[in-house]
């Protein structure tokens, strides 16, 4: 699996698709700090929103990097679209992983809060990014090209999900108590921006619930993800 991830990575990075959406989170982060001191969770949540959209570009990207071609040949040699796919994935977390890397040590290196920050806040804030690109990765390979042609609707579509789900629960407060329920298929990327609601954060009980929430919503779109892709022998 290594050796996969790592050709998955040298495969993606050969085609520069990374570079727009890398260096435009990059350079948001730093426009985001510019002014100084700012609240530490309410930023790191800022940030959870903006990685949120960020991955799942990177997703869509590199799921497609390869070729009909070279998608065969990748599959005979792991003998497994499971294993291709979860090599896909992990190389996409990976990135993401260094992008929430980033987002949590810059701020802290141009001393950018209104005060100390601890570990446990660093720890909170990291898992907080690495979770919401997981749920962005499992709403994204839908609107991959290993899952239907890709159109400019479905890039719509997507953003339109993407931003819904964020927003939730405002748009909870202005539904009627009927329709209220419906939001609750939303991808629960509003969890971790509720965790991340109040300025000083425990790791109790209910935030490992949602943590948990988030990881059971993502396993499940990925499962019905590959589900679908074997039945309809779409790989």
């Amino acid at each position: 699996m290594r050796y996969m991830i790592r050709y998955m990575l040298q495969d993606y990075i050969r085609t520069y698709s990374f570079v727009p959406p890398v260096l435009l989170f990059i350079i948001w982060t730093i426009v985001s700090y510019t002014y100084v001191p700012n609240p530490v969770f309410d930023s790191f949540a800022i940030a959870c929103a903006a990685l949120y959209l960020i991955v799942a570009w990177l997703a869509i990207t590199l799921m497609d990097t390869e070729e009909l071609v070279q998608q065969q040949i990748t599959m005979l040699h792991a003998n497994s679209y499971v294993k291709v796919f979860s090599a896909k994935i992990l190389s996409i977390l990976f990135l993401a992983a260094l992008l929430s890397l980033f987002a949590v040590i810059y701020p802290l290196i141009i001393g950018a809060f209104n005060r100390s920050v601890t570990v446990l806040d660093c720890f909170i804030a990291f898992m907080s990014l690495i979770l919401i690109s997981l749920l962005s990765i499992s709403i994204a390979v839908f609107f991959s090209r290993a899952f239907h042609s890709r159109t400019l609707s479905s890039w719509l579509l997507l953003a339109l999900i993407l931003v819904v789900s964020l927003v939730r629960s405002g748009i909870e407060n202005v539904l009627p108590d009927s329709f209220a329920l419906v939001t609750w298929v939303l991808p629960p990327s509003f969890m971790i921006l509720d965790i991340l609601g109040e300025e000083t954060i425990k790791l109790g009980p209910i935030t490992l619930l949602k943590w948990l929430y988030v990881i059971a919503y993502s396993v499940l779109l990925f499962y019905i993800f590959l589900k679908v892709k074997v039945r309809k022998g779409l790989y």
